[in-house]
């Protein structure tokens, strides 16, 4: 009995592993289009420089490579420069 617990064990440890292989898909990022793996690109879009967030001072949606200059300059519309 032992035997076959075991051996039902190692069977859902492959199947879990041949699932989480299967949900690892290639996609890319909505905001810069980088080719990804559906796994990393839950990484990726955390840092993403393209992605977007509101600036609390002017509510604009700033992209997060320029937010720092956009907010240390008074919320400067930075496609004027």
């Amino acid at each position: 009995m032992t035997e076959e617990s075991n051996i039902t064990r190692g069977s859902t440890r492959h199947n879990v592993t041949q699932m989480t292989k299967a949900e690892n898909y290639s996609t890319t990022c909505p905001f810069c289009e980088e080719p990804l793996t559906s796994f990393s690109k839950r990484d990726h879009v955390l840092i993403c420089g393209r992605k977007t967030d509101e600036c609390p001072r002017c509510r604009t949606f700033v992209s997060r490579a320029v937010f720092g200059r956009h907010y240390a300059n008074d919320c400067a519309n930075l496609d004027e420069y």
